[in-house]
């Protein structure tokens, strides 16, 4: 288990999808270009051999500060994320 906290950092702001088979894209604005906040994770593996172990966890970050730039439209956006892993690991 693990908790602590995590920092990043904006590397573009655009985005595109497919809408009833229609692309929309667009720019995003008023958007802050870093953010803050906690991440929570845990995590086990199992041996496979002498050699070989599976590996498996999760990790959820909750974001602290307000992506939100623009103070007139009241809305607030903040990143919230899962992600989940699993692998082999082998000893050198």
């Amino acid at each position: 288990m693990a908790a602590g906290p995590y920092g990043a950092f904006l590397v573009g702001k655009s985005f595109s999808a497919s809408v009833n088979e229609k692309e929309v894209s667009s720019d995003v604005n008023d958007v802050r270009s870093w953010d803050m906040g906690l991440t929570f994770a845990a995590g086990s593996s199992i041996a496979l051999s002498s050699v070989t172990d599976l590996i498996f966890g999760a990790r959820y970050e909750l974001g602290l500060i307000n992506l939100n730039t623009d103070s007139k439209s009241g809305v607030s956006s903040r990143n919230l994320s899962w992600l989940f892993h699993s692998g082999v690991a082998f000893a050198l």
